[in-house]
């Protein structure tokens, strides 16, 4: 007998408060009496590692943290045979089941001292022995709230001091061969599938060996466990998740940020930070400059009318959009929400399809102006966000005191 779990989504990815949809497949090679077939949804969450300190080894503890728990479990019966003698004769037979997911789920994520686990479980008990096969998923949370991104960029630079030959020791340097590396991404925080835009430039680039550089950009994901008798804290090695390589002495780096855990608590003890690293390897030599960033969520809870306006019809031609902040941030927007949907595959199209009205140019980042965005909840069908001036808000706090 062959046992087959196929799932609406082929990749196994949901979101909370998704439904999952699915059918199990069986087929019998000779006629078997067939007692009962369930399908659940399980998931468990575990973490464990060794308390106390690990060097030296005499004084290492032998006491492992470990903590599991079951984060969900449903089970539903898909057939149930009522009379014991029924035969199940020879061929194919398909049995459909459906899950609707909380609203409120732990993401999924795998590390080496820890991992949070989804899967789907089909059980076909048979009058003597029983069959089991799982089908594992992927689920990740929604934002609850829209974070509160940084529009200003971030400029970093940092002097690296280059040696005249890897055979010289470290003293013997020059010092008027020193190269400015310059580091410029658009803001620290930003939401899956969104590309993140580096360029990093050697302005000195003549006192330099510019063949022999190498430009690296990582976006770095980090796990870290933390509890145990002494709270201890654990923090796993980071790994690169999105990487690009070029050569040359400037570099306009482009990171599709994938769908993954956002950034903080994931589980209990369990926390997830990200980097972006840029290294630049250029004689013998390699130099790097790491960054915390901020990943969000795929999308929030007012993104889900988002995807149900966008992917049946454009704007809506009544919306009125006459500010420049409100065109702006729409087609902001439209890009993030259009490279998401095509990280999860149901979604292709391109920006000129949406109709969506061009974007006004991009006012001078240089300036004192701190900038604060407004979400306007008062409109259900797009997620419309206002981006005003202090100055603006001080006026209009001015007229608000002489209207009282």
């Amino acid at each position: 007998m062959q046992i087959k779990v196929d799932v609406d989504s082929p990749e196994g990815m949901y979101f909370a408060g998704d439904k999952i949809s699915g059918v199990v497949s069986i087929n019998v090679d000779i006629p078997e009496t067939l007692k009962v077939i369930t399908v659940s949804l399980r998931g468990v969450a575990k973490i464990a590692f060794r308390e106390g300190i690990m060097v030296p080894f005499f004084l290492a503890s032998n006491n492992v943290y470990y903590d599991q728990q079951t984060v969900i479990s449903r089970e539903i019966i898909v057939f149930a045979n009522a009379s014991m003698c029924q035969i199940m004769e020879k061929g194919s037979y398909t049995f459909s089941f459906s899950f609707l997911l909380p609203n409120s789920m732990v993401t999924s994520f795998s590390a080496s001292h820890g991992h949070v686990t989804y899967h789907i479980e089909a059980v076909v008990r048979k009058r003597f022995f029983t069959q089991r096969i799982r089908r594992e998923l992927r689920i990740y949370q929604f934002n609850e709230d829209t974070p509160q991104l940084s529009y200003r960029p971030l400029s970093v630079e940092k002097v690296i001091l280059p040696r005249i030959s890897c055979f010289f020791p470290l003293f013997f340097t020059r010092h008027d061969a020193r190269a400015r590396c310059q580091i410029h991404i658009p803001r620290i925080s930003f939401y899956a599938g969104e590309v993140i835009q580096v360029n990093i430039s050697l302005p000195d680039y003549q006192a330099t060996n510019t063949k022999s550089a190498t430009m690296i950009s990582e976006l770095l994901q980090e796990f870290s466990f933390q509890g145990g008798l002494y709270n201890q804290r654990i923090v796993e090695p980071r790994k690169a998740i999105v990487s690009e390589k070029t050569q040359g002495i400037n570099a306009n780096h482009q990171l599709v940020v994938p769908i993954c855990p956002r950034t903080g608590p994931l589980y209990r003890r369990a926390r997830v930070n990200y980097y972006l690293s840029v290294r630049v390897v250029m004689m013998c030599r390699n130099y790097e400059l790491i960054l915390p960033v901020t990943i969000s969520g795929p999308l929030n809870d007012m993104s889900r009318k988002w995807k149900s306006h966008y992917s049946h019809s454009s704007v809506s031609s009544e919306t009125d959009l006459t500010t420049e902040e409100t065109l702006r941030d729409q087609q902001r927007r439209a890009n993030h929400l259009l490279r998401f949907l095509n990280l999860r595959g149901e979604f292709t199209t391109s920006i000129d399809a949406l109709n969506i009205p061009e974007a006004v140019p991009e006012v001078d980042e240089e300036s004192d102006e701190v900038a604060m965005m407004l979400e306007i909840e008062e409109t259900p069908d797009i997620f419309a966000t206002a981006i005003m001036d202090s100055t603006h808000l001080d006026n209009l706090e001015a007229k608000e005191e002489d209207s009282e």
